[in-house]
């Protein structure tokens, strides 16, 4: 194990777990840091991001937008130290509750168009699927009456294979020719509801847009189509513009970087591992 003079741990669902203190102190123990000296950080995974917002000083408040399996918006404030604090969250809740405009949500939406035509055709000896409808049974991998039976009783978790299920909405949905309409309905609702949870936090006194950086990050948001189809969506919806946008798709650098300038004050072009 190498020394470590700092970490910064961010880890999903870790502001929801009751075992933050033992899970603090087994890192502590295991990489030889210590929270109280401020060479151990325990956050969420999408604080993070509050990295990439204060990464060069030049706006002092943000919002992080992750669009991955699950979907969250984080605010973000500068204090006097330079540190990014976290001011605000929406969303985060979980594929049970919640993860609108995630891939999970646009699987979701995407099975539920192929269970809806199965049926509406009970009792019918043939009927025909939708594009959409025959990539989604294609790719989990049954037929029509055993769709169900592959989602809740497989040895893969249910999240997992329906947010699989975003990248036949996404090819269909952003094909260069002839783009799938019903696959770029879900995709445009998907990134309505992700406006949705931004909108909350660029009220005045959270985070101005125009004195602000939007960062995007999560694999749904590396795609340059999606990306722009929210962009649009939050203009529509009267946010913005913001004063810079950027697209993350290497979290764990940036926050390495950020964790050497604070901790290091170290020359920006140092490389860090």
């Amino acid at each position: 194990m190498p020394n470590f003079k700092a970490v910064w741990a961010g880890i999903a669902g870790v502001h929801h777990t009751n075992d933050r203190k033992t899970l603090t102190a087994r890192l502590a123990d295991l990489l030889k840091v210590s929270t109280n000296t401020g060479s151990l950080i325990l956050t969420s995974d999408s604080a993070l991001l509050g990295a990439c917002v204060g990464m060069d000083g030049t706006v002092e408040t943000g919002i992080a937008l992750i669009a991955g399996t699950g979907s969250v918006a984080t605010a973000f404030k500068g204090d006097s130290r330079g540190e990014m604090i976290q001011i605000g969250r929406i969303g985060g809740w979980g594929a049970l509750l919640g993860d609108e405009g995630s891939a999970f949500d646009i699987g979701k939406q995407a099975l539920q168009a192929l269970l809806r035509k199965v049926e509406a055709a009970q009792g019918e000896d043939e009927y025909c699927l939708s594009e959409l409808e025959s990539q989604v049974l294609e790719r989990i991998g049954q037929g029509k009456k055993e769709v169900l039976y592959r989602i809740l009783y497989s040895d893969m978790q249910p999240r997992h294979i329906i947010g699989d299920l975003a990248k036949v909405v996404t090819k269909l949905g952003f094909q260069v020719n002839s783009p799938d309409l019903e696959a770029f309905d879900i995709l445009r609702s998907a990134a309505r509801s992700l406006t949705q949870l931004v909108l909350p936090l660029t009220r005045p006194r959270m985070c101005e847009p125009k004195q602000s950086r939007l960062v995007l990050s999560g694999a749904l948001l590396n795609i340059p189509q999606f990306k722009d189809l929210v962009l649009s969506e939050l203009s529509c919806q009267g946010i913005g513009p913001f004063k810079e946008v950027m697209v993350i798709d290497d979290v764990a650098s940036c926050a390495a970087k950020f964790l050497q300038s604070q901790y290091f004050k170290l020359d920006n072009n140092q490389h860090v591992n």
